[in-house]
C-alpha cells in the first residue's frame, strides 16, 4: 500500500468491529447485551468513526448530548482522560473495590457542583485536566509521556457532602451509564429505579440517615452503587480474562 493509500484509509471512518479487536468487541456487545453490532449505543459507533482522535472530547461530547436529551444538561459528568481510558479500554470494574478511583463508578461524576468549595474546586480542576489533556493530544504540538502522567495522576473522584449532591451525582451516572450501555439496558433501568425511589424518599434521609451518619452518609450511599455496579462489571469481565 503505498502513501497516498494509507493516508486515504486511515482517513476512512471506521466500523465498531474494525475500531475494537474482536476479543474486546465481543466483550463490549456482552456488556451492553446485544447481539449485533447495528444494535450498540450511538456513542460506540460515532468513537469508531473519528478513528481515534480527540476521543477524550468527543467521549464528553457525547456524553453531554446524552445528558441534554433527559433533560439534565447541568448533570452531564466531565470526561477526565483517565476515565476516557477506562471507557476505551473497557476497563469498567477496577481491580480493588476499596479505592473510589477505581473502574467507572459514581464517585467519578465529577459534576458542576458548588455546594461546597472542595466540590467547586473539583470540577474546575477537572475542567483544566480535560482540556490540557485535548490541548496536548489533539492540538498543534505533541505531548511526550511525562506530560501524559503528569494529567492523569491528577484526576480527582468527587465526594458528596449532601444528600442532594449524592442524588446529582447518582443521576449524573445514569447518564454515563445510558450513553455507555444504552438507555434500555437492565442495568440502566434498574439504576434510575433506584434514584426514582430515592428521591421519592429524600426527606427520609434528610431527617433520620443525616443525625446518625453526618457526613458520610451521602458517601456511604454511592459506595453502595459502587458496590454493586463493580461487582456487576466485575462478573462480565471475568468472562473475558
Amino acid at each position: 500500500m503505498d502513501v497516498a493509500a494509507a493516508r486515504t484509509c486511515a482517513l476512512t471512518p471506521k466500523m465498531v468491529s474494525e475500531y475494537f479487536k474482536p476479543y474486546m468487541m465481543n466483550k463490549l456487545m456482552e456488556l451492553c447485551g446485544v447481539t449485533t453490532e447495528a444494535s450498540l449505543p450511538d456513542l460506540w459507533s460515532t468513537l469508531a468513526a473519528q478513528n481515534g482522535k480527540c476521543e477524550c472530547a468527543m467521549i464528553d461530547n457525547l456524553i453531554q448530548e446524552a445528558a441534554n436529551d433527559v433533560g439534565y444538561p447541568h448533570l452531564a459528568p466531565v470526561i477526565t482522560p483517565g476515565l476516557a481510558k477506562k471507557v476505551l479500554g473497557l476497563h469498567l470494574a477496577g481491580t480493588s473495590m476499596d479505592n473510589l478511583s477505581e473502574g467507572v463508578s459514581p464517585f467519578m461524576m465529577i459534576i458542576q457542583d458548588y455546594t461546597s468549595p472542595t466540590s467547586g474546586r473539583d470540577y474546575l480542576e477537572a475542567t483544566r485536566v480535560a482540556q490540557d489533556y485535548d490541548n496536548l493530544v489533539g492540538g498543534s504540538f505533541m505531548a511526550d509521556l511525562s506530560d501524559i502522567k503528569t494529567i492523569n495522576s491528577s484526576t480527582k473522584v468527587q465526594v458528596p457532602m449532601s444528600y442532594p449532591t449524592a442524588r446529582a451525582m447518582l443521576q449524573a451516572y445514569a447518564i454515563f451509564l445510558g450513553a455507555i450501555l444504552g438507555t434500555e439496558h437492565d442495568r440502566v433501568k434498574s439504576h434510575q429505579a433506584f434514584i426514582n425511589n430515592y428521591t421519592a424518599k429524600e426527606t427520609f434521609h434528610l431527617g433520620r440517615l443525616s443525625s446518625m451518619d453526618g457526613v458520610c452518609g451521602p458517601a456511604r450511599l454511592l459506595h453502595y452503587i459502587q458496590l454493586l455496579m463493580r461487582a456487576w462489571f466485575y462478573e462480565k469481565e471475568l468472562w473475558w480474562m
